[in-house]
């Protein structure tokens, strides 16, 4: 039983990491930001003015919503890679 409960914690943990990335995806507006870039098939190289004109949101708004993408990157870099773990 204790065996479960670590990984029930392990699990809370990550959980709480990918809180911010669950933030930031959980916006409709930043939503369409990452569709219109994976569209556009540039998203690492993509001009604010072009997304804001595909998107039809503002520059600032479009500076909010990159910052907040960004921010969510870094902590997905920033947490431990799991993909060689065993189910």
């Amino acid at each position: 039983m204790q065996e479960h409960g670590e990984e029930i914690q392990r699990l809370a943990e990550e959980f709480a990491d990918c809180r911010k990335i669950l933030q930031a995806l959980g916006d409709a507006n930043r939503q369409h930001l990452i569709l219109e870039m994976l569209r556009m098939g540039r998203c690492g190289g993509v001009r604010v003015g072009e997304i804001a004109e595909r998107t039809h949101l503002s520059r600032p708004a479009m500076r909010g919503l990159i910052q907040m993408l960004a921010h969510a990157k870094r902590i997905m870099e920033a947490l431990p890679d799991r993909s060689g773990e065993e189910e």
